[in-house]
């Protein structure tokens, strides 16, 4: 991927206000409205991860025959088989893939360098990340900065989406024929999709990693 020229004058789609807002977020420095949002957004993921628990047993008490009756008889022979490592190969997927993706050390989803950040000036910076838009020479720190966020960020859908592509296979492998088999090629599907298109993105946030990085013994200045 080549990255746009970097551009001399300030980018108006993209406020100073709001690279002042980046810099602070980069710093540590997040201001208390920033501060409220993450504390907002921490709360929503703990209770919808809570509700969505509890949901789930509840409906697989009251709803568990008639969900039975949905995903069909289970296979033998070499379907089966086929089911059965597949099921397996998303355990070992997921295990390795959430080891590391510790070791790196796991951000936390609400705490991004664009926290605060305007939906349609948030929309442009990442337009320039992925290279389809040229960027202020003076805020190429705060953009390398966000890139790098994005790479952490993005990690964790890498690292559950093949889990989950293996696993959706396997049930259709794993089940005769029956009306819950179109959806999950639905949800294989879409889980291939999105991991494309995470890895397409990751590769454009690398891309304009290694074309901004400074050059030793030069000014830190973005590649054109």
């Amino acid at each position: 991927m080549s990255v746009p020229a970097a551009q001399d004058a300030t980018d108006v789609r993209v406020s100073e206000e709001t690279w002042s807002l980046v810099a602070d977020n980069i710093a540590g420095r997040p201001r208390p409205k920033v501060r409220m949002n993450r504390q907002r957004w921490a709360v929503v993921v703990v209770l919808g991860a809570g509700l969505c628990m509890v949901l789930g047993f509840v409906f697989g008490g009251v709803a568990g025959a008639q969900i039975d009756d949905l995903t069909g008889e289970m296979r033998s022979g070499w379907p089966s088989t086929v089911g059965s490592v597949l099921m397996a190969g998303a355990l070992v997927a997921w295990v390795i893939g959430f080891v590391r993706y510790l070791r790196q050390g796991a951000p936390r989803a609400w705490s991004t360098p664009t926290s605060g950040v305007p939906r349609r000036e948030r929309q442009w910076i990442d337009r320039m990340i992925r290279g389809r838009a040229a960027f202020p020479a003076d805020h190429v720190e705060e953009l390398r900065s966000i890139a790098s966020n994005r790479l952490q960020q993005s990690a964790f859908t890498v690292v559950i989406a093949p889990g989950f592509v293996l696993l959706w296979a396997a049930n259709v492998f794993d089940h005769e024929w029956a009306p819950f088999s179109l959806l999950q090629i639905v949800a294989a599907v879409f889980f291939v999709t999105v991991l494309a298109l995470t890895l397409r993105f990751r590769k454009q946030c690398r891309a304009f990693l290694q074309e901004t990085e400074p050059r030793a013994g030069a000014e830190p200045t973005p590649a054109s």
